[in-house]
């Protein structure tokens, strides 16, 4: 829309189409990048091939059974827990935190 004032206000129509035609062009462009974008997106994720992934079963049933290990824990110490499972669990998890540290920096030397 276009609001004049006065008598003596003059519209320039063809700079006003040049600057409509200069904005479409930039939408374009823009929609152009979003696509692409979109586009290599796309492209990555289906690169993951997600729908193949799975975790041994080994390995979730180890998870069920040190989870169920801690709630044991947890459960049979009553109203003592924040006394004495509080500190033990961390101790362990200290513990398993750093060999895992200490053997993962090793590598292997001999070879």
């Amino acid at each position: 829309m276009i609001y004049t004032e006065g008598e003596d206000s003059v519209v320039d129509l063809s700079k006003l189409y040049g600057q409509i035609n200069d904005a479409q062009d930039s939408i374009h462009d823009y929609e152009t990048i979003e696509n692409q974008w979109i586009d290599n997106m796309s492209s990555n994720w289906d690169a993951l091939k997600l729908d193949t992934f799975a975790l041994d079963t080994g390995l979730v049933s180890g998870f069920a059974l040190l989870t169920g290990i801690f709630n044991d824990i947890w459960t049979s110490f009553g109203i003592f827990n924040v006394v004495w499972v509080v500190p033990l669990l961390l101790g362990i998890a200290l513990l398993v935190i750093g060999r895992i540290s200490r053997s993962g920096g090793t590598g292997k030397e001999g070879q």
